[in-house]
């Protein structure tokens, strides 16, 4: 009997420890956009947007399952809202994918030097327009 309460406590234990979630809080310092219009002569233009936000938060949430994040940057989410989150994790980066029709939301978050870009554009232009916000991150002070 011992043994199989034994058992039991440990497969419970196992089982919760497969769906265990794991949080990486960031806090992003914006650098600058970059911005690709063809329609308007711009083939590749780094500026400094002055009113995009300066500092986001940006979190990795870590999961056996499936990696996600959570952040509060501002952006048209709808762009590629109701889609569903594609991510892909190597060990360079993390990576985030929202389509929605021809349009497409990146997320990409360095791991080496930290630079986080969200990237906004259209599957079906050859890459003639897009626009980048950047910024650098650091890992968050835990507040307790």
């Amino acid at each position: 009997m011992k043994k199989l309460l034994g058992i039991l406590v440990l497969s419970l234990l196992w089982c919760n420890s497969a769906y265990a979630e794991e949080k990486i809080n960031l806090i992003c310092k914006y650098l600058n956009s970059y911005y690709v219009s063809w329609d308007q002569g711009m083939f590749g233009e780094t500026i400094v947007d002055e009113s995009i936000q300066d500092s986001i938060n940006f979190s990795i949430v870590k999961s056996n399952i499936q990696n996600s994040f959570e952040t509060n940057f501002l952006t048209d989410w709808d762009w590629a809202g109701g889609s569903k989150v594609q991510d892909s994790t190597s060990d360079g980066e993390y990576k985030f994918l929202m389509n929605k029709d021809n349009q497409y939301i990146v997320i990409k978050l360095n791991r080496y030097d930290g630079t986080l870009e969200f990237k906004k554009g259209y599957t079906d232009d050859d890459g003639k327009y897009s626009l980048k916000d950047n910024y650098k991150c650091k890992t968050a002070v835990q507040q307790y």
